[in-house]
């Protein structure tokens, strides 16, 4: 099995997000989903911040 270097996030089976390893492969980096920015809420406003 190779590398997993992005995880897709789900709520419910809808998609939230992404996780992905940055260029030196030393931190996380989250992104919302488009269309979870538009239909969805802050699944963590302390963490990570709407917009």
């Amino acid at each position: 099995m190779g590398k997993i270097d992005r995880l897709i996030v789900k709520y419910h089976g809808v998609v939230v997000g992404t996780i992905s390893l940055t260029p030196d492969d030393k931190c996380l980096a989250f992104e919302y989903d488009s269309r979870w920015l538009v239909e969805g809420f802050s699944i963590s406003p302390l963490e990570l911040p709407w917009h």
